[in-house]
């Protein structure tokens, strides 16, 4: 019990220090310390800094608590609302695009197959879409290709899907194929 009280004693007395060494200096203390008149410094920190101030608005001033009184995480009930545009149609429509090729491969090819510069290649113009069969592209999907494959004509990775199911699979190298 004894070495219990003293390890207490001295994690009180490391709290107290590292408490006491957070405050800020007395502004005289650090003004000599750092050779500047803090008193004349438009960066001074007051009191007055930390005040309340009302929350600009037309209407009564916003708080923290919703319409029916419980608390709102993080302040959102005191947020003005606002309305948002809705993202720019693509230039190209993505309605003929099959679903697994528009949830899985449209972020690197695009929805119209020509790729997107940097991520995927264009399968329109692909020899491996053009000279392989629906079932070896379906293989290639399941393992893709990495860009240290001597095969890799692009130096990016092509991820494998083997997590989908063979039909969604069988799906997208139909649509490839029929590019």
């Amino acid at each position: 019990m004894n070495l219990f009280a003293s390890v207490l004693k001295l994690v009180l007395f490391i709290a107290v220090l590292a408490v006491g060494a957070c405050g800020q200096p007395d502004s005289e203390v650090a003004s000599s310390a750092a050779g500047l008149d803090m008193s004349k410094s438009p960066n001074k920190v007051t009191a007055e800094d930390y005040a309340l101030q009302p929350v600009p608005s037309g209407d009564a001033p916003r708080a923290s608590v919703t319409a029916d009184g419980k608390v709102a995480p993080f302040g959102m009930a005191s947020r003005a609302k606002r309305e948002i545009a809705a993202a720019p149609a693509a230039a190209t429509s993505s309605a003929a695009v099959p679903g697994i090729f528009a949830t899985q491969c449209v972020a690197c090819h695009g929805a119209d197959a020509k790729g997107v510069q940097g991520l995927g290649l264009d399968l329109t113009t692909s020899e491996l879409v053009a000279n392989s069969s629906a079932a070896e592209l379906v293989e290639f999907l399941k393992v893709g290709r990495m860009p240290t494959d001597p095969a890799s004509v692009t130096g990016i990775p092509m991820p494998g899907f083997a997590w989908l199911q063979p039909a969604q699979l069988e799906e997208v190298a139909s649509y490839l194929k029929g590019l």
